[in-house]
């Protein structure tokens, strides 16, 4: 589900976009490949090992640990993906001219509970995925 709004007073205007999803789960492949203590020493290199092997205590991977349903998560979530609030000039300032200055912001906020690192996953299964940046932008419209 989603929701758009804008909203505008005198010569400031606001438009956030917001969506949820709820009741999907996701498969938390990061924690079940990297969360057992044999991890650390794999290869005679020493890696890091997620922290949910301090919730398993699993020593090494075998089947039955990757297919335990204890890395299905609830992925849930609330996400504002775009907040932009602008001031426009008023008409008479310049001659001829408009000018609107605004600033915008990307992938603002994520409310759930899923602990991998994003729970919007194609496929059901967390693992290759890159995290979505946050990105502001500040900008200047003129219409002349």
């Amino acid at each position: 589900m989603g929701l758009n709004t804008n909203l505008s007073y005198k010569n400031w205007d606001l438009s956030v976009v917001s969506r949820a999803n709820i009741g999907n789960y996701a498969y938390n492949n990061v924690a079940s490949s990297t969360g057992y203590l044999r991890r650390a020493t794999e290869n005679n290199i020493l890696t890091n090992i997620h922290s949910n092997y301090f919730n398993t205590g699993f020593v090494e991977t075998t089947e039955r640990n990757l297919l335990s349903d204890l890395f299905i998560q609830d992925a849930s979530f609330f996400k504002i993906d775009y907040i932009t609030l602008g001031y426009s000039l008023p008409e008479d300032t310049f001659k001829d001219m408009t000018l609107r200055v605004y600033g915008s912001a990307q992938n603002v906020l994520t409310v759930t509970d899923y602990k991998g690192l994003d729970p919007e996953i194609t496929g059901g299964i967390d693992n290759n995925f890159y995290p979505r940046p946050r990105t502001f932008v500040f900008g200047v419209n003129i219409d002349f």
